[in-house]
């Protein structure tokens, strides 16, 4: 077996948000794709934002925690993202 038939192949419809699965999304980021990492934001910014919203009934620390919620998860699986380096 071919060593690159093991690797997992970066989704060709990227580009397509119904055409493309979180599955696929997930590991194109995990490979450091930053448009499947836009992707992934854009679809779920909203609903995420939205349930804070209704625990927190504050728009500014719903807006605060959505942000911090994707930015800590890229953190944790995306290491060398750049993001944890000071200013």
């Amino acid at each position: 077996m071919n060593k690159d038939t093991n690797k997992a192949a970066a989704p060709e419809n990227i580009n397509n948000p119904e055409a493309t699965n979180d599955h696929d999304i997930i590991r194109s980021v995990l490979q450091g794709d930053v448009n499947a990492y836009a992707l992934l934001v854009k679809r779920y910014q909203l609903p995420v934002y939205n349930l804070l919203l209704r625990m927190l009934s504050s728009q500014s620390e719903a807006e605060e925690l959505t942000q911090l919620s994707f930015l800590s998860r890229l953190m944790k699986h995306c290491p060398n993202s750049g993001l944890d380096s000071g200013f």
